[in-house]
């Protein structure tokens, strides 16, 4: 497996268009595009970033070395990454959702979710 289709994989298991994913990496969605498609390679900095972000480690992203993830995860994102595996999309769309949520309607849909617990 190329380091393209790796970035691939880690874009796809987290739901994201390759602009989104271009914007958490600070590149564009072409950027990506070419990178994934193994026009181009990220430089070091770049792939760097992507792991962590992504909270995998740097040795697998560039080289394919298991463990893909480190013994610990680093960030919320790596753990949500693990987590998302697999998963379908409608799923990943929906955590991507609840992380982007304001946090005041966060607490409503939390209040209201344990008034309906309680009843």
């Amino acid at each position: 497996m190329s380091i393209g289709n790796r970035i691939h994989e880690l874009r796809k298991d987290l739901g994201y268009t390759q602009i989104e994913f271009g914007k958490m990496v600070r590149c564009s969605g072409a950027t990506i595009s070419t990178s994934e498609s193994g026009k181009t390679t990220p430089d070091n900095q770049t792939l760097q970033l992507i792991a962590d972000k992504c909270g995998v480690r740097y040795e697998w992203l560039v080289n394919g070395e298991l463990p893909k993830y480190p013994p610990e995860a680093k960030n919320d994102l790596a753990i949500v990454t693990r987590a998302l595996e697999g998963q379908s999309e409608a799923k990943k769309l929906l955590i991507r959702i609840i992380a982007e949520m304001p946090d005041d309607l966060a607490d409503a849909i939390i209040a209201y979710m344990d008034g309906r617990q309680k009843k």
